[in-house]
């Protein structure tokens, strides 16, 4: 993919946001022409509007678009927008953390996922097929570009990152709606962390006390271990971390069955993931 040049001189945070309306705040070169435009979809034909981008003073950005009735980003609907002058298409988050469950398209939501490199991730049908999310390590601007149009979700895996990156590496990953969600190391403190990423899910190993920036408890299983039911207030994933022997996306779909039909409670889990990113 040829960078575009001014794909990096833009920042658009997803603010308020509800069925009625979304707030985008956006900080670039933003003139009297600059709209945002959509929504365009590949699986389907949409009707597009044109919204205009204004200045607002106190902010927490220069300038802002109010987009009402807003077309959601979903891997069943991978709707994106465009503002004027920028390349990089973007899409607006609908999978958030209510309570103790995950929610999309306003219903409970269990990610299914299994870990990948990006290497393996040339062809994103077969894991739209098959329902799943892709589990990647540090998830590259192009990998992210791809699974946006393609509507597929990534997970990126920053567990092992430098602490001194993460913060950057949050913001920059927030910006696509494709990435359904950050998995941090557990001990770093990131007081404000949501104000770079408001709407992304934030993602901590069970191994460890839960931070105040965690969103969602992953706990990682054995083959011969299992846990019960959830027993937490936030949303709880389980992940089966050895190699698994299935290669496919529709064989890693089948794996993540199993484990839910392994494990005593697993259909009140927000996730269910196999494989080893390492």
């Amino acid at each position: 993919m040829t960078p575009d040049p001014l794909a990096n001189s833009w920042t658009i945070r997803q603010g308020a946001t509800s069925e009625a309306r979304v707030e985008l705040w956006i900080e670039g070169p933003v003139d009297h022409d600059t709209r945002i435009e959509g929504p365009s979809n590949a699986f389907a034909q949409t009707l597009t509007a044109k919204y205009r981008v204004e200045k607002v003073d106190g902010g927490p950005a220069p300038f802002r678009a109010v987009l009402p009735e807003p077309n959601f980003w979903t891997p069943r609907t991978p709707s994106c927008y465009h503002i004027t002058g920028a390349a990089q298409p973007f899409g607006i988050r609908d999978l958030h953390v209510r309570g103790s469950q995950l929610r999309l398209e306003d219903h409970r939501f269990v990610l299914r996922a299994a870990a990948a490199t990006q290497n393996e991730l040339i062809d994103f049908a077969p894991w739209r097929t098959s329902g799943m999310a892709a589990i990647v390590a540090a998830p590259s601007q192009e990998l992210c570009e791809r699974a946006l149009l393609a509507g597929v979700y990534l997970i990126a895996d920053l567990s092992d990152a430098h602490h001194n990156d993460i913060a950057s590496e949050v913001a920059r990953l927030a910006a696509w709606a494709s990435i359904a969600m950050a998995i941090l190391p557990g001990r770093i403190q990131l007081p404000d962390i949501k104000r770079a990423a408001p709407h992304l899910p934030l993602a901590c190993l069970g191994e460890e006390a839960t931070p105040d920036w965690a969103d969602v408890v992953i706990n990682c299983l054995e083959e011969s271990i299992a846990l019960t039911t959830p027993n937490g207030d936030l949303p709880e994933i389980l992940w089966r971390c050895q190699s698994a022997s299935a290669v496919t996306p529709a064989e890693l779909r089948v794996e993540c069955d199993r484990l839910q039909a392994e494990v005593v409670g697993a259909s009140n889990f927000s996730g269910l993931w196999v494989g080893s990113v390492g």
